[in-house]
């Protein structure tokens, strides 16, 4: 037989079927040649030609995944986008010992909601720790417009409620629970936070002003074992300006660990 073969068309000798080799055969298609299938390819595997990566078509070509498809991916799949519905925007976190822990410029017009979590470890019992929004500055709204409510209970079933409704900042933890001292050791939890750069347009008695809301839930613990949980919602009221941060600040000692992140939620 000739060592080459030249024909316009290839033709199944009876049937509809025909069969190119036969098994343990290679047949190799030379650079520069290019196969056209106008209907459909089956094959088990599609390797690389040499080296590691292959691409699939070319700029500005559709490839439809039909319903009912499932693509399993024991790998990294990369440049698909984020698909989680919270994107992070911040993170703060240490060990040595600080006061204030600030997070700076966290908010935007990007998202409505927001989700806080935070771990503070104090270097010592006695301790409070409060929470003040912060403009686009940095500076802090320290005005009589924080309003909130706290339910606490602690480890041995003791309840306790702290409200205010013209205070200059919130109070997360400490003072009492059931009669039982809150001292805080430790606090960890997150909170949801609610249109901080949204003006409040629209809703009933709000007018044109920003009204940022929270709802947090949270656990402190002190050095001899007690622990409380803490449940509680807020919200600051200002006129024209933007809440774009936070600050955290212990009333006394020092922070003596951190780790705070700010995820931002997609709304669908």
């Amino acid at each position: 037989m000739s060592s080459e073969i030249k024909a316009d068309k290839w033709s199944p000798a009876s049937g509809t079927a025909g069969t190119i080799g036969d098994s343990g055969d290679t047949f190799t298609v030379p650079t520069g040649v290019g196969l056209t299938v106008t209907d459909e390819v089956k094959t088990n595997k599609i390797s690389p030609a040499s080296g590691t990566a292959f691409t699939m078509g070319d700029s500005g070509d559709t490839f439809t995944v039909p319903s009912g498809v499932t693509f399993t991916n024991n790998g990294t799949a990369t440049g698909f986008g984020d698909t989680s519905e919270y994107v992070k925007i911040a993170n703060v976190n240490g060990t040595n010992s600080v006061g204030d822990v600030s997070i700076n410029d966290c908010f935007s017009t990007t998202y409505r909601t927001y989700l806080v979590t935070f771990q503070f470890e104090n270097d010592r019992n006695g301790n409070q720790v409060w929470l003040r929004w912060q403009k686009d500055d940095d500076t802090t709204y320290s005005g009589s417009n924080y309003r909130y409510a706290c339910h606490q209970t602690n480890d041995s079933g003791g309840t306790s409620t702290r409200v205010a409704t013209g205070d200059s900042k919130w109070l997360m933890c400490g003072g009492t629970a059931g009669g039982n001292t809150a001292v805080f050791g430790g606090i960890f939890g997150f909170m949801y936070v609610h249109n901080p750069y949204t003006i409040a347009t629209g809703e009933a008695g709000a007018g044109s002003i920003y009204r940022v809301g929270w709802n947090a839930q949270y656990n402190e613990y002190s050095d001899s074992g007690e622990v409380v949980n803490s449940v509680a919602t807020g919200m600051l009221e200002q006129n024209s300006t933007a809440v774009a941060g936070l600050r955290f600040l212990p009333s006394a000692n020092y922070v003596a660990k951190r780790n705070v992140t700010v995820w931002g939620l997609k709304e669908y």
